[in-house]
């Protein structure tokens, strides 16, 4: 299981010892990838790395997560930020909230039926409560979507459950439209100075686009020359065009 842990790191490292000693816990049920915040020497100046690079890599690290922990007893923005980033693409994620603490829990989580939280006024408590969580998710199956061919034989080397079927042909062309929606998303989050990444974005959102028109037997020469007319009609987008006024009814 891969566990996406947040914590505060800019907002403040006053629970550094709690974070080193839950990522040491967490390490017991899977690859934790943001070990680093457990790290006792990091600072709230944060790691000597790029900005960006942070935002890229720790937004890949959610999408590759099975489960989010984040304690929360230190508000942070960043931790905000993140798990309503979770929360929008359906992922599990629990959060732990120490009662002694001096800073109230948000009635944001308390009141989100979406989000477990778990109060604790000891480690001891936590980590009772925390593992009962874990073992339910380490036995549940994360994958309930369209995935390419060989996907199974990468969730089965990774020792996660699994269970495949075979779509009827009808729920294969809306699982399909579901998918490009989703790659839709993906390529809309990356940056633009990332070129790689859009390049893989795009590969990834043809390659849906390209199975559509197998599907519907759809001819890419009837879809070229549709284009023609449309550009012949409309134009393009090479001028680079903005409109901007209010709405006709």
């Amino acid at each position: 299981m891969k566990i996406y842990f947040s914590g505060a790191i800019r907002a403040g490292r006053e629970n550094a010892l709690l974070h080193h000693q839950l990522v040491k816990f967490l390490s017991d049920y899977g690859k934790v990838l943001t070990s680093h915040i457990g790290d006792m020497n990091l600072t709230e100046k944060g790691e000597a790395r790029e900005i960006n690079y942070i935002y890229r890599r720790d937004m890949r690290w959610i999408k590759e997560a099975d489960i989010v922990i984040a304690e929360i007893s230190t508000p942070s923005v960043g931790v905000g930020y993140e798990i309503r980033h979770i929360e929008e693409i359906g992922k599990p994620v629990i959060c732990l909230y120490f009662t002694k603490s001096p800073k109230n829990v948000s009635g944001m989580i308390e009141g989100n039926k979406n989000i477990k939280l778990i109060k604790y006024d000891n480690f001891a408590k936590m980590e009772f409560n925390l593992r009962k969580e874990l073992d339910k998710h380490k036995s549940k199956i994360f994958y309930n979507k369209l995935i390419r061919d060989k996907i199974p034989e990468i969730i089965k080397k990774q020792g996660k459950k699994y269970r495949v079927s075979t779509l009827s042909f009808e729920n294969f062309k809306k699982a399909l439209k579901q998918k490009l929606v989703e790659e839709s998303k993906e390529f809309a989050k990356v940056k633009t100075i990332n070129k790689k990444e859009i390049e893989n974005e795009l590969v990834d959102l043809k390659e849906v686009i390209e199975a559509i028109e197998k599907a519907e037997h759809i001819s890419t020469k009837n879809i070229a020359v549709l284009k023609r007319e449309k550009n012949k009609k409309r134009g393009t987008f090479e001028k680079k065009k903005n409109a901007m006024g209010r709405k006709i009814e």
